[in-house]
């Protein structure tokens, strides 16, 4: 998990598609040590603290799955899960507005 991540591509909700936004430079990042995590957009942070996971405590709203869930500053938080290249953040229910979040690691933990 350590690694700076990028937002690539994004599944649902409402926002109109513009493909800019997935493009690398986009400046849509979360950034992850053992223990840390911030998240950035356009170089600012706006969310930062310490970080666990919970195994198999999160839920894919839009499947029923079980997956993983993030703890943040001790915090239950988004759920998500590592599949393949690709980090996925699930924000609800696709048809209530919901939307699957895609990152790709564009650099190692530094």
């Amino acid at each position: 998990m350590p690694g700076l991540w990028e937002l690539r591509a994004e599944s649902g909700g409402q926002v109109p598609y513009d493909p800019n936004n997935y493009k690398p430079g986009n400046g849509s990042l979360w950034k992850f040590t053992q223990t840390e995590f911030a998240r950035i957009y356009k170089d600012s942070v706006y969310r930062s603290g310490t970080y666990a996971i919970r195994l198999g405590a999160g839920t894919d709203l839009n499947t029923g799955r079980k997956i993983d869930q993030f703890v943040f500053n001790n915090e239950p938080a988004e759920s998500f899960e590592l599949r393949n290249d690709t980090l996925r953040f699930y924000y609800g229910f696709i048809p209530a507005d919901g939307d699957i979040e895609m990152y790709v690691k564009i650099a190692e933990d530094h």
